[in-house]
């Protein structure tokens, strides 16, 4: 179907409940931005089923199946590529958020600015910020932390609360850490 407002979808109950505050939002895939609805929807791209299911704010851009499924009005300028990415499962508000990769910022609540790439990169993203993961399952458990960058394949699996102001490159890290730099193990 295609609405008075440069709106296209395609695809079973894609844009299904679109409201008279949606403009300019492309879905493609079954249940993709079923409720929009719900909020002001503007200028959104999704493609894969239960792509931004939720409406999903303004100006994100999904890929795959379930990417951006949880996010809904507050949400702005997010950019997912695999699937569930960018996504939650409750009703989120994320800004500035890319994830590339399966799973990436799968958790995404109230995540500010963060770019995660690498399957399972950066899961459990919620209430962060600021935060950039390069590598599979890199940042996986971190919540709350910010303004972190780490490099590598299980990069920085040891951090669970609020550990900020870090860089760390193929290591671990250590839960607690702040404005700390680790490259590599020892021994």
């Amino acid at each position: 179907t295609t609405g008075a407002d440069s709106t296209t979808a395609l695809g079973y109950m894609a844009m299904n409940e679109a409201g008279e505050f949606s403009e300019g939002n492309t879905a493609l895939g079954a249940e993709s931005q079923r409720f929009s609805s719900s909020s002001e929807c503007f200028y959104n791209t999704s493609v894969g089923t239960g792509s931004l299911y939720k409406g999903g704010g303004s100006w994100n851009n999904m890929f795959g199946v379930n990417a951006g499924y949880g996010l809904t009005g507050g949400s702005h300028q997010n950019c997912g590529f695999g699937f569930n990415s960018v996504s939650f499962d409750g009703n989120s508000i994320s800004d500035s958020c890319n994830g590339f990769g399966n799973n990436t910022l799968a958790q995404a609540d109230n995540c500010q600015s963060c770019c995660a790439f690498g399957t399972n990169s950066q899961t459990n993203g919620i209430n962060s910020s600021n935060n950039s993961s390069f590598g599979n399952d890199s940042l996986t458990n971190l919540d709350g932390g910010n303004n972190n960058t780490t490099m590598g394949y299980s990069s920085v699996s040891n951090y669970y609360l609020n550990e900020s102001n870090n860089i760390i490159i193929g290591n671990l890290g250590t839960t607690g850490d702040s404005g700390i730099i680790r490259i590599g193990n020892t021994g």
